[in-house]
């Protein structure tokens, strides 16, 4: 499972298909890629898309609270970690893609 999907998994049951001042997604993501099995993500696209998801969603806030949660993690490659922080974030961003299906932000890959 890649790191953007990690996080956006929950937006399947949501649609059919940022640059915080907290945790760096960057960062989290290559240590993820370092130590979990079978993470190997292209950091920089990923964070990109996710950052510019978060902004055109407006839901800074909870992805900033999201990436300080997992930052905050005593192992990153749990996956169950940071549940509501990740619920948070994708209801919110699932919300604009429900209103905005064909945004090129909304879409997993």
């Amino acid at each position: 499972m890649t790191w953007k999907n990690l996080i956006l998994v929950p937006f399947l049951a949501f649609t059919p298909v940022i640059v915080g001042c907290g945790a760096d997604c960057e960062d989290l993501c290559e240590e993820a890629n370092d130590e979990c099995e079978g993470e190997d993500d292209d950091c920089s696209d990923s964070c990109s898309d996710l950052e510019e998801l978060s902004e055109k969603a407006g839901c800074e806030d909870s992805y900033d609270d999201f990436l300080s949660c997992i930052d905050d993690a005593d192992d990153i490659c749990k996956e169950d970690k940071c549940q509501s922080e990740g619920k948070a974030f994708t209801e919110c961003a699932g919300k604009y893609c429900l209103a905005h299906p064909n945004d090129a932000a909304c879409t997993i890959g």
